[in-house]
């Protein structure tokens, strides 16, 4: 499922490492516009895992909600 951003939102950054598949990196700003593709659940039950410019984030739900309510 792929969901269109229509205004900035928060994301943490996953990064993979040589030692582990993926560790937590820094929060963005995924920006206005941005089209992320659901992947997956997140880290607990407020968040989700999602693909963006081949990178992956958490996103809050809520975020994602608002924005599907806008629509």
């Amino acid at each position: 499922m792929t969901r269109m951003v229509s205004k900035n939102i928060p994301g943490i950054q996953l990064v993979a490492t040589e030692d582990r598949p993926e560790r937590l990196g820094l929060f963005r700003q995924l920006p206005e516009t941005a089209k992320l593709e659901i992947c997956g659940d997140g880290f607990d039950d407020r968040t989700v895992k999602v693909r963006w410019l081949d990178s992956f984030y958490f996103v809050f739900r809520q975020d994602l909600e608002v924005l599907n309510s806008d629509n």
